[in-house]
């Protein structure tokens, strides 16, 4: 039998025919990674949508005012729902009416509610559950977290 391809006699010393395989097999997984797109079509419609307002930029003032309200305003604004997740809040011992004072101008949503977050709460985080923007712990938020396959094409 005759091999298709031979290789130049120059390289095959350094490669064996398992080797060289190997080699191809990564070198196209690579490239896939690199120029590839995700295909967003697993994602749920509401999930883009706040994924897109998490990446759109954001301005606010607030002094003094209740964490619920600063919630309703970003609500509104970017036109996601988000909601406290109240468990989360008993378990860091943080109260429900809590107060917030920040200035932020022109930052990504993502940003900007991960500022305001930690000033709360170092633990404080956000995360997307069941199509709603959440407000929770990082623990909780990791307990969400779900493995997803991706097609991943040029």
């Amino acid at each position: 039998m005759t091999a298709l391809y031979k290789p130049r006699p120059e390289f095959w010393p350094w490669f064996n025919l398992r080797e060289f395989c190997v080699l191809v097999t990564v070198l196209c997984v690579v490239s896939c990674w690199i120029g590839g797109k995700i295909d967003s079509s697993r994602f749920e419609p509401e999930e883009i949508k706040i994924r897109a307002a998490l990446d759109s930029s954001t301005s606010f003032e607030f002094k003094n005012t209740p964490l619920q309200d600063v919630v309703d305003y970003l609500k509104e604004y970017h036109d996601v729902e988000i909601q406290l997740d109240l468990k989360a809040f008993e378990e860091l011992d943080i109260p429900f009416d809590v107060k917030v004072t920040s200035t932020i101008r022109g930052v990504p949503l993502r940003s900007a509610l991960k500022t305001l977050l930690s000033k709360i709460n170092p633990s404080l985080t956000i995360a997307i559950k069941y199509e709603v923007l959440m407000v929770s712990s990082k623990r909780r938020a990791n307990e969400w977290q779900r493995q997803r396959p991706y097609l991943v094409r040029n």
